[in-house]
């Protein structure tokens, strides 16, 4: 976060910003100033200040260059354990203990992402993890995964992954196991004829080799 902090005041004086506070001073002193007027000659006085007299002081509100590992467990968990809400920054940034601007500017640069985007990357996860791991349908995958959209988390699906979330579960399913349960007619055509194998013994021989 960047502080501003202007010179002494005696450093200040100009020609330019004369000039400029003498035009901000005419336009209120007349009968019909206006006001979008004399917000362009308080928005020039403000760039001019900060262009020739303005010192930047970063604001260190940390010593570390990251948020510390311990704290970026606890976010990351809570937005994993809270995945189907809706991200709010000034929620995860109280948590943090810092400004939103610091929290974002910090979990980018440990997370390479911004907090949004690491919120859809969880989302999109558990989604790919659903889609071919239960039954659900794609609209209740998309609403445990907090889309009340089901046509925009298709699209959005698609747009992480390359593939229709139906598609998706296809391509991602395993295959399927034959059962003897399921027809045993059908596992039956798979064992070899036994009766077949072989020439055939003279009966009075089979009886010769039974005794």
């Amino acid at each position: 976060m960047l502080l501003v902090k202007l010179h002494q005041y005696w450093k200040l004086i100009s020609y330019d910003l004369g000039s400029f506070m003498e035009r901000l001073r005419d336009e209120l002193m007349g009968r019909q100033a206006s006001p979008l007027f004399v917000q362009g000659i308080a928005q020039a006085i403000a760039i001019h200040l900060a262009r020739n007299y303005a010192l930047m002081l970063e604001e260190s509100l940390s010593d570390s260059p990251s948020l510390p590992g311990y704290k970026l467990r606890q976010i990351t968990d809570w937005m994993a354990e809270h995945v189907a809400e809706d991200p709010n920054l000034d929620r995860l940034a109280a948590q943090a203990g810092l400004s939103k601007f610091h929290f974002h500017r910090l979990f980018r640069r440990a997370m390479a992402v911004s907090p949004a985007r690491y919120h859809i990357n969880l989302r999109m996860n558990v989604a790919r993890r659903l889609l071919p791991e239960t039954n659900k349908s794609v609209v209740d995958v998309a609403l445990d995964v907090g889309y009340t959209n089901p046509s925009h988390f298709a699209k959005l699906f698609r747009r992480e992954t390359g593939l229709a979330p139906s598609d998706y579960r296809r391509q991602r399913l395993p295959p399927r196991r034959l059962r003897i349960s399921d027809n045993p007619q059908s596992i039956a055509s798979f064992l070899p004829d036994f009766t077949s194998v072989g020439p055939r013994l003279p009966r009075s021989r089979f009886r010769a080799i039974s005794r």
